[in-house]
């Protein structure tokens, strides 16, 4: 896992995250649990973020997505 010291998350706004996880393949048919993406963030620079698929399940509906666990500052 990301320290917290290294973890911008908290720093970056939602319209970046929302990019971010919009550049990862389709959560119904990806293969992985975990996948990073690189966006560059206005006075941030370059941002990897590490995203984790979530399946959430209510009845018989089962929903998958894309959630943003950490955001570290490269380059």
């Amino acid at each position: 896992m990301i320290h917290s010291e290294e973890n911008i998350l908290r720093l970056v706004g939602g319209e970046y995250i929302a990019a971010a996880l919009k550049a990862l393949p389709d959560s119904n048919t990806a293969t992985e649990d975990f996948q990073e993406s690189v966006i560059e963030v206005p006075n941030l620079g370059k941002v990897r973020f590490t995203c984790r698929r979530v399946k959430s399940k209510h009845h018989k509906s089962v929903n998958v997505f894309w959630s943003a666990i950490a955001a570290v500052k490269i380059g």
